[in-house]
């Protein structure tokens, strides 16, 4: 996985290590964010805000981007980060998650004119 942040100068193969330092580096660094990637629309980023950090991850498609509904500890950021890392999916659970909604409604219509026209010639190829 490749992890990136602007703000610390970092693209890199991403390493615990590694992830530990840049988290508790964007601390009052000015667009204090990170990404933690697995290719360009399937990752986990995490923003640094003086109350606390913000994780977000999508899965494949900005339909699928999703946000904790808490703000977490760098510690605990550092904690989901890892394991994301890791392939572990315990992170799924410990922490709340809901729908960004950042599709706009100009790609929902589009989506929805896709899966529509799929269907449709499925249903030409059976007959």
């Amino acid at each position: 996985m490749n992890l990136a942040s602007p703000t610390l100068q970092l693209d890199e193969e991403a390493s615990v290590v590694e992830l530990s330092d840049a988290v508790v580096a964007l601390e009052g660094k000015e667009a204090p964010f990170l990404i933690l990637s697995r290719d360009p629309m399937t990752y986990m980023q995490t923003l640094w805000t003086p109350d606390g950090f913000i994780l977000e991850y999508q899965e494949g498609s900005i339909a699928e981007h999703y946000v904790a509904e808490e703000l977490l500890t760098a510690d605990a950021v550092c904690d989901v980060l890892t394991q994301y890392l890791q392939g572990v999916e315990e992170w799924r659970s410990a922490y709340q998650f809901s729908n960004k909604g950042i599709a706009g409604l100009s790609w929902r219509i589009g989506h929805l004119l896709g899966w529509l026209s799929g269907r449709i010639c499925a249903l030409f190829r059976r007959s």
